[in-house]
């Protein structure tokens, strides 16, 4: 057995409900050139409207922080991946729980998904063939194709701001996939696992997860895999970076306190804060005007999505649908 890959396994226990979670598994076999690319715990998403959220919501008897007065200014669309049994498709659904739109279909397993920079168009991995590769699907759920020239065994893809790049991770380490001409531009290189690379606003930086020291922290190089910064050191997990739209800050989750929740940093890795305080929460995704974030967050038996306001530091709404079927949701993803 070859390039057997644990990307994250075994950190969390949730005091409030002593669930212990595996967040992600990822796991390389190269003889049978197959890929189990992840396990998720999660529920569905519940239906809720603003009065059953402030009743119902709740942990240990107390009634979670809300802010009444608050209404989405803008309505964007959030892709997300839901599991059932053994099959996982992409969905996508208004930010206030509208309009809920199946995307892909298939028996295999569709994951990690990623707009492109227009927003009209969502690259994600799916093991459709067999084997974990790239494909492309229009927004609405029409034009679903293999991407051609797509590399195999891939992970976690992400879509550069110029449209014409995929950084992605395969066994282990970040690469750079050109869609125009196939090239694959290897960045990492090491025998730890670094994984989630996400593109900076600007093209210019690649922020990523990596356990090269033992455990998870945040690292960011360049565009070419020089210079890689250790941003965050401590002997927790941190993990699941992504920049904020307007390139100054860093949102990303960490278990430091226990727990796993939201925290951000400047792009440096300077002022790093704490932003949310309820538990269990993974894959924060910003806004497009860098004021929100959603992520998934277990709450009690059920993961939801939930929006929290980065600015004002209050719990937000969760996604107001319903999906009428057992499942786990993971990997939201917010609309450029």
């Amino acid at each position: 057995l070859i390039g057997i890959v644990f990307i994250l396994f075994s950190i969390i226990f949730l005091i409030s409900c002593s669930l212990f979670l595996i967040i992600y598994n990822a796991s390389f076999e190269q003889e049978s050139n197959e890929i189990v690319d992840a396990s998720f715990l999660a529920t569905r998403i519940v239906a809720t409207t603003v009065e059953q959220y402030k009743q119902s919501l709740h942990r240990d008897g107390a009634a979670l922080p809300v802010n009444p007065n608050w209404q989405s200014d803008q309505v964007q669309p959030v892709a997300f991946v839901l599991t059932h049994e053994e099959n996982a498709d992409i969905y996508v659904v208004e930010s206030n729980g509208s309009n809920l739109l199946k995307i892909t279909d298939s028996f295999g397993t569709d994951l990690s998904p990623s707009w492109s920079p227009d927003g009209r168009r969502i690259l994600f991995t799916s093991n459709r063939e067999g084997v974990f590769e790239l494909y492309l699907v229009n927004f609405d759920g029409s034009g679903l194709r293999k991407v051609p020239n797509s590399p195999k065994n891939v992970a976690f893809p992400f879509w550069s701001p110029d449209g014409e790049r995929v950084a992605l991770v395969i066994e282990n380490n970040v690469y750079v996939f050109y869609l125009a001409t196939g090239e694959l531009l290897q960045l990492t290189n090491n025998e730890a696992n670094d994984w989630s690379p996400k593109w900076s606003p600007d093209g210019k930086r690649i922020v990523f997860t990596s356990d090269r020291d033992g455990d998870n922290e945040i690292y960011v190089m360049n565009a070419d895999g020089a210079g890689i910064t250790q941003l965050t050191n401590n002997q927790s997990s941190d993990f699941f970076p992504d920049w904020s739209p307007d390139g100054s800050q860093i949102a990303f989750i960490s278990d430091r306190d226990g727990i796993t929740e939201i925290y951000t940093m400047n792009q440096n890795g300077s002022n790093q804060s704490r932003l949310t305080d309820i538990g269990g929460l993974l894959s924060p995704s910003w806004s497009s005007d860098s004021k929100i974030i959603v992520a998934t967050g277990l709450f009690g038996p059920k993961f939801e999505l939930f929006l929290f306001d980065e600015l004002e530091e209050v719990i937000r709404l969760p996604l107001s649908i319903t999906i009428e079927m057992e499942g786990n949701i993971a990997m939201p993803a917010w609309r450029p």
